[in-house]
């Protein structure tokens, strides 16, 4: 909980500039129940772990997002190239003429 805004709020705010698979959100949530759980992983945390936790299980979940983070980047950067030459393919040059 922070001052001003609840955990959900922040995580609401988080995910309008920064998606899932960009930056990775383990929720930690104060109060117990299944429906925290729900509610975190409704707002777009990728995992939670509920208190108490050790530190090998946080160790563990957090190694797993940080891996499924890098395994999206690639995927997404080999959609952008060809597979042969490494240049960025049709799609991916479509795709920075219109952000100019």
């Amino acid at each position: 909980e922070m001052r001003g805004m609840d955990d959900l709020t922040f995580i609401r705010e988080l995910r309008r500039s920064h998606r899932r698979e960009d930056l990775p959100v383990i929720g930690l949530p104060a109060r117990e129940g299944y429906e925290v759980s729900a509610q975190l992983l409704k707002v777009g945390v990728n995992d939670f772990l509920k208190s108490p936790f050790s530190l090998e299980e946080f160790n563990a979940r957090l190694k797993q997002n940080l891996e499924l983070t890098a395994l999206i980047r690639d995927i997404r950067d080999q959609l952008k190239r060809d597979y042969l030459t490494g240049v960025y393919n049709r799609r991916s040059l479509h795709e920075l003429g219109t952000n100019l």
